[in-house]
């Protein structure tokens, strides 16, 4: 398949990357210092922030004075769509439009499709992750006792994140059929591995038992994304295809929060949910619709 260019790497890899080419002699290697990025920040000023809170209801501070630093502006990542005007850029330049992008409903088909195609092994977590958007870990944290594998079937997540990030969200029957086939066939795997078997529990392993990581799934879904002829997607952008996919087929943006785990209503409608490029057109001649005009 050739060598990728740095833009569809994701950051292990370009590191890696890296790594190999000054250990190749190819590059060399210096301590550069660069500024943390706003984001950054603004995380450890909340760990801050809270410790020193935490001191002044003890009477060891009188007051807070991380309440009175100024903090960077955060940027606002938005997220795209692969429209064929995005593709064109991307094919153009070598960079994505946006750090954050998310396939059509097209695409995200068309890519299931040659999963199915090929019999790809790991079309039940491919699948799921576009379906339900669990968060990477989430997902590869999963273990077969945390699902219940009946009718829509349910799955609870141990959220990595916030409180609200636990939850327990339905599988759909798709995901359902999908997922006890791939017991059956994790069984099977099972029986050839023997002792090598790395028995955890947990639902997406490799061929010996073991946990999935992340860095194999990133370069998994680079591989099977390139055979399917389709643009470049990170494993966190398969949430926001999630998050879109659900809103385009009409569920309600609170239901969408509440699958995704987070912390409030707004914050999914701000950061992950966009328009389908298909649904914006239905809307723009829809609103035209509305207006009564004279008949010429």
């Amino acid at each position: 398949m050739g060598t990728k260019p740095n833009s569809e790497l994701d950051p292990y890899e370009r590191k890696l990357r890296r790594r190999l080419q000054a250990a190749r002699g190819q590059t060399s290697v210096k301590a550069v210092w660069t500024p943390s990025s706003p984001g950054r920040i603004h995380k450890v000023h909340a760990v801050i922030r809270s410790a020193l809170t935490q001191a002044c209801k003890t009477g060891l501070l009188n007051h807070n004075p991380a309440q009175y630093v100024s903090l960077p502006r955060l940027s606002y990542r938005r997220a795209l769509v692969w429209t064929p005007e995005n593709i064109d850029f991307w094919r153009r330049t070598g960079e994505k439009p946006s750090s954050v992008m998310a396939w059509t409903e097209k695409q995200a088909g068309r890519f299931l499709d040659q999963i199915e195609k090929t019999e790809d092994r790991d079309i039940s977590l491919f699948h799921l992750a576009l379906t339900r958007g669990p968060r990477c870990q989430e997902m590869l944290n999963l273990k077969w006792s945390d699902m219940v594998l009946e009718d829509s079937g349910k799955v609870a997540i141990h959220g990595t994140k916030t409180p609200r990030s636990q939850r327990t969200i339905s599988l759909g029957k798709a995901n359902v059929e999908l997922l006890k086939k791939w017991r059956r066939a994790q069984k099977r795997e099972r029986g050839m591995s023997g002792k090598q078997w790395a028995d955890a529990g947990h639902v997406f392993t490799d061929k010996d038992g073991k946990r999935i990581t992340r860095q194999q799934l990133w370069r998994k879904l680079g591989d099977l994304a390139q055979e399917a002829g389709l643009p470049p997607v990170r494993i966190h952008d398969l949430r926001h295809c999630a998050a879109s996919l659900s809103l385009a087929a009409g569920t309600d943006l609170k239901v969408i929060s509440e699958m995704l785990g987070h912390r409030n209503y707004k914050y999914t409608a701000d950061t992950y949910v966009h328009v389908m490029p298909k649904h914006d057109q239905v809307a723009a001649e829809a609103v035209t619709g509305v207006i009564p005009r004279r008949a010429a």
